[in-house]
């Protein structure tokens, strides 16, 4: 199950590249993370929440948008840039996983419902 993850980690990375670039963003250098990965959404900016409710209303889930400066208290701890693991981030950013047990076909409905959803956003800003 590793050596499958391992070798879709590399087919997801690959593929949500392509996607970002398509819709003028980048996939975000993380070497040292194995599982997560990340897009820019600085063409989002206005409202980069709203591509991730988007996501989840298409069936999309494990996402996570980030906004920079978007702070949240829960409890007695504040915590700024709430979700992300460093508050100097500049940009709006999209994380995603590849998990075990995980198929292509999978990533691939991901990747499709992702293009599909960031083409609509822009279309409808």
């Amino acid at each position: 199950l590793l050596q499958q993850r391992e070798e879709l980690f590399d087919y997801l990375r690959d593929h949500l590249a392509e996607i970002a670039e398509r819709h003028g963003e980048r996939l975000l250098s993380t070497p040292n993370n194995p599982v997560s990965m990340a897009i820019t959404l600085g063409t989002f900016s206005h409202a980069p929440s709203l591509l991730g409710s988007m996501l989840f209303s298409r069936c999309v889930s494990g996402t996570r948008v980030v906004v920079p400066g978007r702070s949240k208290s829960v409890g007695l701890f504040t915590f700024g840039t709430y979700g992300a693991h460093t508050d100097s981030y500049p940009i709006p950013y999209m994380s995603c996983a590849c998990a075990i047990g995980e198929t292509r076909d999978e990533i691939d409905t991901f990747l499709a419902r992702l293009d599909r959803t960031m083409t609509e956003f822009h279309k409808n800003k």
